[in-house]
């Protein structure tokens, strides 16, 4: 099962997720998608709720990441890691091996005017480098991770104005408000549901399966405000 921006849906659309620390190297492998499953509030005529899973078809040997369950975090100056194969600049282009970058969760209300006040505090927080933003997500991150100094995941990259802009913070969806609605996602979906999905009250949810038709590459969505990636 993966966790991604409900965003990233349409990239899924061929059955394939390819994984690795390099895109072309010996760890690379291609992994068929059995479904996807975005959250019933997206698209909702704003930018919140950016949240998917993805069921594979087969099981995966990759460690999973711990996630939040903390609807609280991160909270303010919280340092946070993003992973991905995004741009390394502005408008560059896709990075062949997985990058991280440090950055920090800024002031949120600061970030909500700059768009347009179109931010949920419960749903979502900010990210940059203040001191000199040259950090940041950039187009082709989106959907990936945002880790605190434990490793767990707290967040999923969303979408930004460009990438490393001074005094611009990237958005991203906090993991934790999401808690309920992934879990009930993971029963929903899974063959094999968790033990606790026998104590969990779910209700059926619309899945969609993959098509059999390619579909061009990742690339930045097509609508604004751009989505970002790890730069440094």
């Amino acid at each position: 099962m993966l966790l991604t921006a409900g965003h990233c849906a349409d990239y899924f659309a061929d059955g394939i997720l390819l994984s690795g620390v390099k895109l072309n190297g010996l760890d690379a492998k291609y992994h068929k998608v059995d479904s996807v499953l975005v959250h019933p509030g997206y698209p909702g005529g704003t930018e919140m709720n950016d949240i998917a899973l993805v069921k594979m078809a087969t099981s995966s040997t990759v460690q999973p990441v711990t996630l939040s369950r903390t609807p609280e975090s991160p909270v303010e100056s919280d340092k946070v890691r993003m992973v991905g194969y995004g741009y390394t600049v502005e408008d560059g282009e896709a990075s062949p091996v997985a990058r991280e970058v440090e950055v920090e969760v800024t002031n949120f209300e600061e970030c909500r005017e700059f768009y347009d006040g179109n931010l949920v505090v419960e749903l979502t927080f900010c990210t940059a480098w203040p001191l000199d933003y040259s950090r940041d997500a950039c187009q082709g991150d989106s959907g990936g991770p945002v880790l605190d100094a434990e490793g767990t995941q707290v967040g999923i990259v969303s979408f930004g104005a460009g990438c490393a802009r001074e005094f611009v913070s990237s958005v991203n969806t906090k993991v934790g408000a999401y808690d309920n609605w992934i879990r009930r996602g993971i029963c929903n979906i899974s063959r094999k549901p968790p033990d606790y999905c026998l104590t969990l009250n779910t209700t059926p949810a619309a899945v969609s399966s993959p098509s059999k038709a390619p579909v061009p590459p990742p690339a930045p969505r097509p609508v604004p405000p751009p989505t970002k990636a790890p730069v440094q």
